[in-house]
């Protein structure tokens, strides 16, 4: 190799040595806060549907983990991060199975991509937790969020067959004046009425 391009070769790597040792840097600290944010996450437990102390705490671990991949530390391509996140969410579930805030994370993280998954990641999150009225009202806000008034509309009506709870039939009236008005929210104080008895009805409809 002639002398003149030998030394071009070596300006070149040269040059590049300040930008590698910066990447490397970058990669190091990623993977080191990576690191803290998953040393407590215990990944051999297993979801209980009477969740201790210990079990929220988890949850608030994995809440956390999630945050920090979403924000794509490794600069993963999109769909490779999205592909992660899937299995991120599964792998979560299945030591978080009874958490209904983990659920609608995961809903409201694959409505972005695909509204078919997002709705049976929902129905998947009523049959792990049937009883959970908020997972219920929460479920249908979103669907409400989204503009999906005869989605909303089902859960609620699912909810108070089902369920038959204050908190249930409260949210429904309030719904129903939201979208159709104190006529037809009226109604569905006279139907809860007839199903159940509670003075928290009656203060409910005195407020509305």
């Amino acid at each position: 190799m002639p002398l003149l391009l030998l030394l071009v070769v070596l300006l070149k790597h040269i040059s590049l040595l300040p930008l590698c040792r910066s990447s490397s840097f970058h990669l190091i600290h990623r993977y080191k806060k990576r690191e803290e944010v998953w040393k407590d996450i215990d990944l051999k437990s297993f979801s209980i549907r009477n969740m201790t102390d210990s079990d929220f705490v988890q949850v608030s671990l994995w809440k956390k983990a999630i945050a920090f991949e979403a924000t794509n530390p490794m600069k993963l391509p999109s769909d490779f991060l999205h592909n992660q996140m899937n299995m991120m969410y599964r792998r979560c579930l299945a030591c978080c199975h009874f958490s209904p805030d983990i659920w609608l994370s995961y809903a409201e993280y694959e409505s972005h991509f695909s509204w078919e998954t997002c709705e049976s990641i929902l129905h998947d999150a009523i049959r792990a937790i049937p009883n959970c009225v908020f997972l219920r009202l929460a479920i249908a806000d979103f669907y409400e969020s989204q503009n999906r008034i005869d989605e909303a509309n089902h859960v609620y009506e699912q909810m108070v067959d089902i369920l038959d709870v204050p908190g249930g039939w409260i949210g429904y009236q309030q719904f129903i004046r939201r979208r159709k008005g104190i006529k037809e929210s009226r109604e569905i104080f006279r139907r809860s009425r007839l199903a159940l008895l509670k003075p928290d009805l009656f203060i409910a409809a005195g407020r509305n």
